[in-house]
C-alpha cells in the first residue's frame, strides 16, 4: 500500500488568514457595542439633568402636606400626587443604606409618618452622608404616591442642607 504525499501539507485553521480577520471582525464589533450602550446611557443622563434643571418645583412646608393629608386625603392625593415639590422639612431616618430617608416636621417633635424620600443617585448620597438626624433640609423631588396610612413618597432630585 502506498501512500500518497500531497505537496501542499493542510495549514490548522488559525494559521489561515481568514480566521483572524474573523477574530478581528468579531472584536471590533463586541467593543463599538459596548461603546454605544456607554453613549447611550451618558445621553440619556444628559437629558434627565436637563429635564430636572428646567423643572418648577412647587414651594411647600412638610406642615401643610401633613394638614391636608390629615385632613382630606382624596385631596392631598388629587393636589400633590405626581408633582414637583420643594419641601422644607427635619431629617428623620437615614437608611443605613442610604436607600431612603424621612423628612418630618420642623414644629412637630413626635411627628411618625412625614415623607418617604428615595435616593436615586450617588450625588444625593453624598449629601445625606454630610447631613445630621434633626437637621432642617429642603428636598427637590416628584411626589410618586399619597396615602393616609403611609403619607407621601417622594423621589428625591436634589437636597440642600440649611
Amino acid at each position: 500500500m502506498t501512500e500518497k504525499t500531497s505537496s501542499k501539507e493542510k495549514k490548522p485553521v488559525y494559521k489561515k488568514w481568514w480566521f483572524w480577520v474573523i477574530v478581528v471582525v468579531i472584536i471590533l464589533g463586541i467593543g463599538s457595542a459596548g461603546n454605544k450602550k456607554e453613549n447611550s446611557e451618558e445621553r440619556r443622563e444628559a437629558q434627565n439633568q436637563s429635564r430636572e434643571t428646567k423643572r418648577e418645583y412647587i414651594k411647600v412646608d412638610i406642615d401643610e402636606l401633613e394638614n391636608v393629608l390629615d385632613n382630606n386625603a382624596a385631596l392631598a392625593n388629587e393636589t400633590y400626587n405626581g408633582k414637583y415639590l420643594e419641601i422644607t422639612g427635619r431629617l428623620g431616618t437615614i437608611d443605613s443604606d442610604i436607600k431612603y430617608i424621612s423628612l418630618l416636621s420642623t414644629t412637630d417633635k413626635w411627628d411618625i409618618i412625614g415623607v418617604h424620600c428615595t435616593v436615586k443617585n450617588q450625588e444625593t448620597k453624598d449629601v445625606i452622608k454630610t447631613l445630621s438626624k434633626d437637621q432642617t433640609i429642603i428636598v427637590k423631588g416628584q411626589i410618586t404616591s399619597v396615602g393616609e396610612v403611609m403619607g407621601y413618597s417622594l423621589n428625591i432630585d436634589e437636597i440642600i442642607a440649611k
